[in-house]
């Protein structure tokens, strides 16, 4: 018995599909690694502000999940947390928490650095370059970055929060593989980071 042509043409159309399907999707690297605030990887010395409640809460307390967390002496939108990667490194996203004592930081702005000397402030695709962090004591925010950043500096200035400026952060990203040209934004910020006040 002859077959109806449409069902040639209906057997053909599904083997092109099923081979289709079947085809493995593209693999891609992972750039997601933690950076080694939570795991002491950084020594404390890599940990650098503008001012600091008490020892308490000094710079190096603002490792994510520690005890206490980094607090500045001021109350103002000029206090600055650095951190030092001691190398350039692919940056692709922040964890972002709260101080243990209930103060917080509701919004924040990102900077970064290859040599702590020339600053860029961070601004997303979206054009956003302040960015939500907390509303709640020991609560964690991710904060995605894209496009991400190759820096070996990168600072944290709040500039909306409950209490005190304060945070406990992890930085995720990777080790820069390649000579990938670097997407700058625009400088419209030269921060200083000053010696550690008591």
């Amino acid at each position: 018995m002859a077959w109806p042509a449409w069902w040639n043409i209906s057997l053909h159309f599904t083997y092109f599909i099923l081979s289709f399907n079947l085809t493995p999707a593209p693999v891609y690297s992972q750039c997601d690694q933690a950076l080694g605030l939570e795991d002491g990887s950084l020594v404390d010395s890599q940990f650098l502000a503008s001012s600091v409640y008490n020892s308490k809460y000094s710079p190096w307390k603002a490792r994510i999940n520690s005890s206490d967390g980094w607090i500045a002496s001021y109350g103002d939108t000029h206090q600055y947390l650095t951190v030092n990667l001691t190398q350039e490194m692919r940056v692709t996203e922040v964890a972002v928490q709260s101080a243990d004592n209930g103060w917080f930081t509701r919004k924040i702005k990102i900077f970064y650095s290859l040599d702590n000397l020339t600053w860029h402030t961070y601004t997303s695709l979206d054009k956003k370059f302040v960015f939500t962090a907390n509303s709640a004591r020991n609560q964690v925010v991710q904060i995605r970055l894209v496009p991400e950043i190759k820096a070996r500096f990168v600072a944290f200035n709040p500039v909306s929060y409950s209490g005190y400026p304060s945070l406990r952060l992890e930085l995720f990203g990777c080790q820069v593989t390649s000579q990938t040209p670097l997407r700058h934004t625009e400088v419209t910020d030269d921060i200083e980071v000053g010696a550690n006040d008591k």
